[in-house]
C-alpha cells in the first residue's frame, strides 16, 4: 500500500513537523498513543535528492501502480526521508507551497 499526504507549508513548522502530522493522520487509531509517538520518536531524518525522491516514487509505483494518479514532483525545492526502528521509512519533499509525504507498507 502506497499513501500520497499533501499540506499547505504555513500549517507546519518544519518538514519533520509535517511528517508527524501526517502520519498521525494516516495511522490514528491503529495503535496506543504511546506506542505511536515511540514509533515517531524513532525516526531519523535524511536529506535526499530530487533524483532519489523521482527514482523511489517510481520503483513503488511500478510495484503497486496507481492509475490516474500522478504526484507532483515537478517543483521540489527540498527532500528528505525518514527512517524508524521499525525500518519503515518515508519521504517528504516541498513542491511550491506544498509539503507532500509517501510512504508504504509491505506484507509480511
Amino acid at each position: 500500500m502506497i499513501e500520497f499526504v499533501s499540506d499547505d507549508v504555513s500549517l507546519h513548522d518544519s518538514p519533520e513537523r509535517f511528517y508527524a502530522a501526517a502520519m498521525r493522520a494516516l495511522f490514528r487509531g491503529t495503535d496506543s498513543d504511546e506506542n505511536f509517538e515511540k514509533y515517531l520518536s524513532s525516526a531519523r531524518q535524511k536529506s535526499r535528492s530530487a533524483a532519489e525522491l523521482r527514482s523511489a516514487i517510481a520503483q513503488l509505483l511500478k510495484i503497486t501502480p496507481m492509475p490516474d494518479y500522478t504526484p507532483e514532483l515537478g517543483d521540489v525545492s527540498s527532500v528528505c526521508s525518514f527512517r524508524t526502528e521499525w525500518n519503515a521509512e518515508a519521504y517528504v519533499w516541498r513542491s511550491g507551497q506544498l509539503y507532500w509525504l509517501v510512504c508504504w507498507g509491505t506484507a509480511a
